[in-house]
C-alpha cells in the first residue's frame, strides 16, 4: 500500500479524527490545514503528540516546509539513489557529533542489493518521484532482539522491523513519515539506533516509540531498542484526552 497526502483546490485538507473534542474541529469532516489556517493544526492533541497519533502530522508543518510524499519499494535501477542517501546519510551523522554508527561504507553495496531483491528496501519519495530516504522493513523475527538487557520489550507478539533508515531530506518529516508508514503496514513495530544517534532517537520518541533496553548487534555492537504497539498507544491516547479534558475544564472555570 502506498500513503501519500493530497490537497484540495490547493488547500490541504485532512479527516478530522473522531476522537477530537467537538469544540474547535472545524467543519464536519475536514478541517483546513493550509494558509489560510495559519499552517498548523489547532488540536490540543496534535501539539502534544501529532507525529504519534497521526500518519498525517507532517500537514500540520508550515505550507512552505510540506512534503507531499509516498513510499514505494525500491527497484534494482534505484540502487546508486540509494546508496547516495545512504552516504549523505553517515555525512549527517558524522555533522552532528555521530562518528561511530555506520562505519566502513555500511550498508554496503552488496547489503542493499539484497535488501531489494528480497522485496525489503523501500523509498520515500517526493512527487516528483525523487528520493528523499530509504529504509529495510520486513516483518517476523530479528534474532539480535531476542536477547534485551537492562530492560524488556513491551510484548511478544509478532512485529515488523525497521532497519537502515537513511533520509537525504531533513525537513517536512521526511524520517516521521516512514515510521508512520510502517506502522499502517503492522501495528507493532520494533528498531534500534545508536546511543549517541539523537536525531533518531528523537524522531522514533514523538512517533510513539518507548525506549525499552539495550540489544546488541552480531557483532557485539550496542543498540538502544524501541518498541511502538497498539496497546501502548491506545493508553497514551487515553492519558492525553484526559489531560486535554483537564485543560478544557480548567479553561472553563477560571
Amino acid at each position: 500500500s502506498i500513503l501519500a497526502v493530497g490537497s484540495a483546490g490547493g488547500l490541504s485538507v485532512l479527516p478530522a479524527p473522531p476522537w477530537l473534542p467537538a469544540k474547535g474541529r472545524g467543519p464536519p469532516a475536514f478541517r483546513p490545514l493550509g494558509r489560510n489556517a495559519g499552517g498548523l493544526h489547532t488540536s490540543p492533541l496534535h501539539r502534544l503528540l501529532p507525529c504519534a497519533i497521526d500518519p498525517h502530522h507532517k500537514e500540520y508543518a508550515p505550507a512552505k516546509e510540506r512534503l507531499l510524499m509516498f513510499i514505494r519499494p525500491t527497484q534494482i535501477e534505484d540502487l546508486d539513489a540509494a546508496m547516495a542517501l545512504y552516504d549523505h546519510a553517515r555525512q549527517y551523522m558524522r555533522q552532528n557529533g555521530n562518528d561511530q554508527q555506520w562505519g566502513g561504507g555500511y550498508p554496503s553495496r552488496e547489503l542493499v542489493t539484497e535488501d531489494i531483491t528480497k522485496g525489503q528496501s523501500y523509498l520515500c519519495c517526493d512527487d516528483n518521484d525523487t528520493p528523499l530516504a530509504v529504509f529495510c522493513f520486513t516483518v517476523g523475527e530479528e534474532p539480535t532482539y531476542r536477547k534485551i538487557y537492562q530492560g524488556t520489550w513491551l510484548d511478544e507478539k509478532p512485529y515488523g522491523v525497521i532497519h537502515r533508515l537513511g533520509v537525504g531530506a531533513h525537513r517536512g518529516g521526511v524520517c516521521s513519515f516512514c515510521l508512520a508508514w510502517c506502522w499502517q503496514q503492522h501495528p507493532n513495530l520494533r528498531a534500534d539506533t545508536h546511543r549517541i544517534n539523537l536525531p533518531m532517537q528523537g524522531c522514533l520518541a514523538k512517533n510513539g516509540f518507548h525506549q525499552c533496553g539495550i540489544i546488541y548487534l552480531a557483532d557485539g555492537g550496542e543498540r538502544l531498542a524501541y518498541h511502538k504497539t497498539k496497546k501502548k498507544m491506545e493508553e497514551l491516547t487515553g492519558l492525553l484526552r484526559k489531560r486535554i479534558g483537564r485543560m478544557d475544564w480548567l479553561a472553563q472555570n477560571k
